[in-house]
Order: C-alpha cells, then structure tokens, then sequence
C-alpha cells in the first residue's frame, strides 16, 4: 500500500506534516485521524482520502464549507459525497486549512 504523507500549508497547524498507510478521515472532531480542532471553518467530519491501488481519493463528507481542490487559478469545489481521484502533489483546501498530499 502507498504511503499518503500530507503537509500542512496554511491553517492552524501550519507546518505539520503527517503519514498515513491507510484510508483516514480528516475534520475538527479530535476522533478523526487528521483532526484539526483549531480550524473552526473544518466541519467535523469534513473529508475522507482513500489509498486504492496506488493512487488518491478524497471525497467531500458534505462538509459546511466545502473541499476545494486548489489550482494555478481557481478553486475547484469538489461535489459532496462523490470520491474524486487527487494525484500526488495535489493541493487541497478545507476551511481555512490547505494541505498537500505527496
């Protein structure tokens, strides 16, 4: 299984950087396994990414504030409850959090 490293860009939890080997959940409620308590515009449970033969998913949890995959120059607003493959160096916001997946 690939190993999904996320670094925080932006956000409370600037800086951080942060590996998984299995499908994780990510949102302010500290049960998440990315959990971002301090982000108050992160929903609770706000995305999900999944590792599925070698490659990235994350689908929106139909979060408040939306999950937006960040490009050169737009956001891209992903549908709730639909996965959408994300390849590697993506840029993804959630809230005021934006995070790299490599």
């Amino acid at each position: 299984m690939n190993k999904l490293k996320i670094t925080i860009l932006t956000g409370p939890y600037e800086g951080n950087t942060f590996e998984f080997e299995y499908d994780i959940n990510i949102g302010r409620d500290i049960s998440n396994d990315l959990a971002l308590p301090l982000d108050l515009t992160v929903s609770r449970k706000h995305a999900k990414i999944s590792i599925n033969n070698n490659q990235f998913f994350i689908m929106d949890l139909a979060s408040t504030n939306g999950t937006f995959i960040v490009t050169k120059n737009n956001l891209q607003k992903l549908k709730p409850n639909n996965t959408t493959n994300i390849p590697k160096n993506t840029i993804l916001k959630l809230g005021n959090t934006t995070i790299l997946i490599s």
